[in-house]
């Protein structure tokens, strides 16, 4: 990568050599003041196309300018449109690109394959369509893999891709991450699936994505399915205090005490004094303690 700082430098000590203001060189490049000013410190870096001029204004080679041989011949493979230039070279000069221009050298490339990460470098500077064409390319072993990748990728894309994975690939973790970017009918998918192979830790996972009326099914599928007390309650901040106290309700009162504990900072008062009254009745007095706190002890009586 370029050492801005280095290069600015560098463009300021030959200025001043050739007894020049910024404002002259300035003219002379076709920029303004300000242009100049951030590539001397280093904030920016003049145009690949522009390197050639700038040199010969300030009397040296392009290499002798960016004090690279390396970094000049990148420029000249750019400048040349040179089908043996790499991904990783395309990187090297990315940030004194246009957009257009990187796309344009990505396309040149003949490298057949391109790495995630380098996929995760080029992101910024390549548009939403070139990077999806380039993702065909790369080997994706995990959807956790593309999780970086989607703030530059079109929403529509995204999910087609993700839909074409195997489901080996598709973990929790990595559609929990990807939730923001896709969209409701998406997520309502992928939440049916995962009911549908009571994976309660997928569903779970994408409770604070999904709307009221899909959350309330994956509660009553994570309830009905008597497995996962704990699952449940972890949707509680999600759910309306109404489909908790509905869920509660239809606990058995023997069981209620692996729920209430989790349940009750999310249930109204009524519904939750009405099952503290029947496990007064049982004589549970350690659960009525922990519910204590959220009901108002007078409808107790």
């Amino acid at each position: 990568m370029f050492d801005t700082r280095k290069i600015g430098a560098r463009i300021a000590e030959l200025r001043k050599a050739k007894d020049m203001t910024q404002m002259e060189l300035a003219d002379l490049m076709l920029v303004s003041f300000q242009a100049v000013s951030n590539w001397e410190r280093g904030n920016t870096m003049p145009d690949i196309a522009k390197l050639g001029d700038l040199a010969r204004i300030l009397g040296v080679s392009i290499e002798e300018l960016l004090g690279s041989e390396a970094q000049s011949r990148i420029v000249e493979k750019v400048v040349n449109k040179d089908p043996e230039i790499k991904m990783e070279e395309v990187l090297e000069v990315a940030p004194m690109l246009k957009p257009s221009q990187v796309e344009e050298a990505v396309e040149n490339s003949q490298e057949e394959g391109v790495s995630i990460e380098m996929l995760k470098a080029l992101a910024p500077f390549i548009s939403t369509a070139r990077l999806a064409k380039e993702m065909e390319k790369a080997k994706i072993e995990d959807l956790s893999e593309v999780v970086p990748l989607a703030p530059f990728l079109d929403e529509k894309y995204l999910e087609e891709f993700i839909d074409k994975q195997d489901s080996t690939k598709k973990s929790m973790k990595a559609l929990s991450a990807l939730a923001p970017f896709l969209d409701s009918q998406h997520l309502r998918a992928y939440a049916q699936e995962a009911m549908q192979g009571e994976d309660f830790d997928r569903l779970a996972s994408l409770a604070p994505f999904l709307d009221e009326k899909d959350l309330d099914q994956v509660a009553l599928k994570i309830f009905d399915s008597g497995k996962n007390a704990k699952k449940l309650a972890s949707l509680a901040p999600f759910l309306s205090s109404e489909t908790i106290g509905a869920l509660a309700a239809r606990i058995d009162p023997e069981e209620q005490s692996k729920y209430l504990k989790a349940l009750a900072p999310f249930m109204n008062s009524k519904d939750l004094t009405q099952i503290a009254k029947i496990q007064m009745q049982k004589g549970n007095k350690k659960l009525l303690r922990s519910l204590l706190p959220f009901i108002d002890e007078d409808e107790l009586l």
